[in-house]
């Protein structure tokens, strides 16, 4: 499209030569004026096409020699981040990912050997978090933050690249509670033969494997803390670092960030950073992701100290759908479509509840006034979840 473009540029008058073209001032037929029309309109779908953002290619990772030296995996984690304003907006959901680095052979230096497990695509042509078909992705200019490495032998290196291999061909199905990217790095790791940090949610909350936990970790093993939970076999670390904080504001990101649409970085892997979108910008996330939204505020309700708040969802599968009920100080993320909460003291409360399904984001707001009355009859908030459209 870039050479039809090339041949079908216009003349210049010599006032704008070196700007922009521009159409001759001379009087044109009605046959020459809708030529030149057809000319724009092919110049503006090159424009569209050169500005849009391709698929990375994906690259098949080959097998190291059985003698040599193997080479190094390092699994990669995007923290969920947004910010909607300042130098820097950027508008990232969360994502867990791995890069292969051999040591010899024809794919050594190749910066290409990066990959990721994502929703092949669902709903409404968008983003189905839940029981989607799955994708193998290539991943090398997707954003980072944080990223722990391990030397691999021969043996090692190559039951990891088989097992990407297999997972390209042939990809396992997604699903954001049990399938997801991170629960695809453990696989990768386990095929690897390497023990990574915990991935896996508070089982209070949704003991769910998520992103956001195993940045947690890794940052807390920059900072000398051992991770908790699970035997961190530490001395089988080679390498592990940020690319967060004050680099980020000096702009040495960049070379992961690439373009502007990949500060705006809309993955469906991690409960907590989709979660936390929908809070803040759900009309931006359910764009990015190509589903509906739905935004309601809902009448507030007349508290008690002590007395019950019984949010109840009807209209959703808890296990297809991510669902979270925010208070002043406390966040309900379990797995259920309801929830029970007291206040302990006077003031008026915002509450906020997510629900995500495989074709809308849903946000319902409402204020709690809590007053020092006593009351102790439960109150029933009930919000029925509207399919989405067929």
């Amino acid at each position: 499209m870039k050479n039809l473009a090339k041949l079908l540029l216009l003349p210049t008058d010599a006032a704008t030569q070196g700007g922009a073209s521009a159409l001759p001032s001379r009087p044109t037929g009605k046959g020459e004026q809708m030529a030149r029309a057809c000319l724009w309109f092919l110049l503006l779908l090159s424009f569209l096409a050169d500005n849009s953002v391709a698929e990375t290619p994906i690259i098949k990772p080959t097998d190291v020699d059985a003698n040599s030296s193997g080479g190094r995996i390092c699994f990669r984690v995007d923290s969920p981040d947004i910010r909607l304003t300042g130098p820097y907006p950027t508008f990232r959901t969360g994502h867990a990912f791995v890069a292969l680095q051999p040591d010899t052979g024809p794919q050594k230096g190749n910066s290409g050997l990066v990959y990721g497990h994502v929703p092949e695509g669902g709903t409404l042509g968008g983003i189905n978090p839940f029981s989607s078909k799955g994708k193998t992705e290539g991943q090398a200019d997707h954003p980072w933050d944080y990223q722990i490495c391990y030397h691999l032998s021969a043996a090692q290196y190559n039951a990891a690249a088989a097992f990407i291999r297999g997972e390209i061909t042939s990809p396992s199905d997604f699903h954001l509670f049990t399938r997801n990217c991170t629960d695809w790095i453990d696989k990768v790791a386990a095929a690897a033969g390497v023990h990574i940090p915990l991935t896996t949610d508070d089982p209070n909350r949704r003991g769910i494997k998520d992103p956001a936990v195993f940045e947690g970790y890794l940052e807390n093993l920059l900072k000398g803390k051992r991770p908790k939970g699970k035997k961190a076999r530490l001395k089988e670390i080679q390498d592990i670092r940020d690319n967060v904080g004050p680099t980020f504001e000096k702009g040495k990101v960049e070379k992961f960030e690439g373009t502007f649409e990949k500060a705006h970085q809309f993955d469906a892997c991690s409960c907590q950073g989709l979660d936390f979108a929908a809070t803040i910008a759900p009309q931006k996330l359910a764009s990015g992701l190509k589903l509906e939204v739905n935004v309601q505020t809902l009448p507030e309700v007349q508290l008690g100290v002590g007395q019950p708040l019984s949010i109840e969802l009807q209209n959703v599968d808890p296990e297809n759908a991510l669902i979270s009920m925010h208070f002043n100080n406390k966040d309900i993320v379990r797995r259920q479509p309801s929830a029970i909460y007291k206040y302990d003291h006077s003031s008026t409360f915002p509450i906020q509840v997510v629900i995500i399904t495989p074709g809308r984001v849903n946000l319902f707001s409402f204020q709690a006034v809590v007053s020092t009355v006593p009351k102790t009859q439960t109150t029933i908030v009930g919000i029925t979840v509207p399919s989405p459209s067929p």
